[in-house]
């Protein structure tokens, strides 16, 4: 297989694999054929792995209804959920989410990919009362790691974060409280570098708004189904650009 970039200009005259020793992985970029090839391969590693129970259930408190989900992936980037049983404790929880990180790994060497530990991270949520009051336990009030073979073999520890501290994931930064400062920050750093480079730009006014249609929408609409901004907060992230 030979992989070609295509633009506006035409199709490059040079191209990329097309060397039987060294095959491409997957179906390649572009391809109407990968996304096909991925949900029949993610399906087959899901299935393998509920043999460890992954996911969570939530209840909602106001239609009672009930959605159940073991993991939520999009391309190469995946949140594995690990819920709690009534009869285990926190420390078999947590030998249970290693097994099935364990188990993750092997199967994305299986199918040809691999994991990097750098970019791995991991939360644990948990919970304690003082008095009639719950809080979030923090970060040092629970001893626990989750480690992850590298390319080598060789066993990596994986970041953990606070339940309070914010964090890149499936492409949206907030804490697992639920605080969503840090995405808010994002995207009034995008607004503000956006409008700087348009300003700064030879653009006439017809072009510009086809740039505002294509590029800064799209960021501030990615998140919108998963945030809760006041239109207070929405405003503000998009002041610098009106």
């Amino acid at each position: 297989m030979r992989h070609y970039i295509r633009t506006a200009y035409g199709d490059s005259d040079n191209y990329y694999g097309g060397d039987p020793a060294r095959p491409l992985q997957g179906g390649g970029q572009g391809s109407p054929a990968a996304p096909p090839m991925w949900i029949a391969l993610t399906i087959i590693v899901l299935k393998m792995l509920s043999t460890y129970e992954p996911g969570v259930t939530v209840i909602f408190a106001i239609s009672t209804a009930i959605l159940t989900f073991s993991a939520i992936l999009y391309v190469d980037d995946t949140d594995l959920f690990v819920l709690k049983k009534n009869d285990e404790t926190v420390e078999e929880m947590l030998q249970r989410a290693q097994t099935l990180t364990s188990r993750w790994v092997e199967a994305m060497w299986a199918t040809g990919a691999a994991l990097r530990p750098e970019k791995c991270w991991w939360c644990l949520i948990d919970f304690v009362w003082e008095g009639s009051q719950w809080r979030y336990k923090y970060y040092d009030e629970t001893d626990a790691i989750l480690q992850v073979r590298d390319d080598d073999g060789m066993y990596q520890r994986i970041e953990r974060v606070d339940v309070r501290e914010g964090n890149k994931g499936l492409g949206l930064r907030f804490s697992a409280d639920g605080d969503m400062t840090m995405e808010l920050r994002y995207l009034q750093k995008s607004s503000k570098k956006w409008a700087a480079d348009i300003h700064n730009s030879f653009l006439d006014q017809k072009t510009s708004a086809l740039a505002l249609t294509s590029t800064i929408f799209g960021t501030w609409a990615y998140p919108s189904s998963a945030t809760n901004f006041t239109r207070k907060q929405a405003e503000l992230l998009i002041r610098p650009v009106f």
